[in-house]
C-alpha cells in the first residue's frame, strides 16, 4: 500500500452497478447506476460497468460502505432484494476473472487493508436476450432498487446511538 492511498479520504458509499446492456433485462444494473448518477446521493459515488473487474478493489478499499447492483437471472420473483453480504473473513482472493462481489471485497482487504461493509441489490428480470429492451418487471425493479439504495444511504448516514 502506498502513502497516497493511506492519506486519501474514504468515500462514504460506493455503488457498483453492473450488467450487459446488450442483453435485455441484464441492463437493469447499469440502468439503475445511471439513474443514480443523474440524481446523486450525497456522499456516494457510482461506478457503472459491464462486469466486475479486479481494478475495483482499490476504490472499494476507500469506501466505508458498498452496494453491488446487478440483475438476477429470471426466477419468477418480481421483488427487488437488498441483502447484506457476510463479512469476507480474510478469504483469499482469486486471480483472473472476478465473478462475485465477495472476491472483490477479499481482494480489497488483501491488497489495501480494508474492505467496506457491503450489500447486494438484486433486481428482478424476465428476458435476457440479445437486443431486447428492459421489460416492465425490470423497469419496476430499477425504480424499487433506487428507492432501496436511497433508504440504505439514509440509514447508514445516521450516526448510531
Amino acid at each position: 500500500m502506498d502513502a497516497a492511498h493511506i492519506r486519501s479520504p474514504r468515500r462514504h458509499l460506493l455503488i457498483v452497478a453492473y450488467g450487459n446492456e446488450l442483453m435485455g433485462d441484464d441492463a437493469a444494473g447499469p440502468t439503475l447506476g445511471r439513474l443514480l448518477e443523474r440524481h446523486p446521493i450525497a456522499n456516494a459515488e457510482v461506478i457503472v460497468l459491464h462486469q466486475l473487474l479486479p481494478e475495483l478493489a482499490e476504490p472499494l478499499s476507500r469506501a466505508l460502505y458498498a452496494v453491488f447492483v446487478d440483475a438476477r437471472a429470471p426466477d419468477g420473483d418480481r421483488r427487488t432484494h437488498l441483502r447484506r453480504m457476510p463479512s469476507h473473513c480474510g478469504a483469499s482472493p482469486g486471480i483472473g476473472h472476478i465473478s462475485d462481489p465477495s472476491d472483490l471485497l477479499a481482494m480489497a482487504e488483501a491488497l489495501y487493508g480494508h474492505a467496506p461493509m457491503a450489500w447486494v441489490l438484486s433486481l428482478p428480470t424476465e428476458v435476457m436476450e440479445l437486443g431486447a429492451s428492459l421489460t416492465p418487471v425490470a423497469r419496476r425493479g430499477v425504480r424499487n432498487g433506487s428507492r432501496a439504495v436511497r433508504r440504505l444511504a439514509k440509514r447508514i448516514e445516521r450516526p448510531r446511538e
